[in-house]
């Protein structure tokens, strides 16, 4: 997937923690005295299942799922977030997720440069 988003780009941000899947959204590290903001789409929430191949390019986010191996569940109040540009991208196919207290709010706009978004 190429990115939709580049640095530099200036965008809008809508204030919300109410975010769903294919959001595009904003949000601070959680890295411990970190106050970096990061920009990543929403891939899966609280109570769907994640699994993916060793090499982590191909994922697959399930609602149900009857066996359980090589998938986990996504806490409540958790995000899978992964960039658009998956091969350059740090995300949630490390092992981490993005608490919803964490989001800033979700990307409705990109202002600069214009562009379709």
């Amino acid at each position: 997937m190429s990115p939709t988003l580049k640095d530099g780009d200036y965008i809008l941000v809508r204030k919300t923690k109410n975010v769903k899947i294919e959001d595009i959204i904003v949000f601070f590290s959680a890295k411990k005295k970190s106050r970096k903001k990061l920009v990543k789409r929403v891939l899966g929430e609280e109570g769907m299942y994640v699994g993916y191949s060793k090499d982590k390019r191909y994922i697959r986010i399930i609602k149900e799922i009857n066996n359980k191996k090589n998938f986990y569940k996504i806490p409540k109040d958790f995000l899978f977030v992964v960039g658009d540009n998956y091969q350059n991208s740090e995300d949630s196919r490390e092992g981490w997720l993005v608490n919803r207290k964490l989001v800033i709010g979700k990307v409705i706009l990109k202002l600069f440069p214009p562009k379709i978004f």
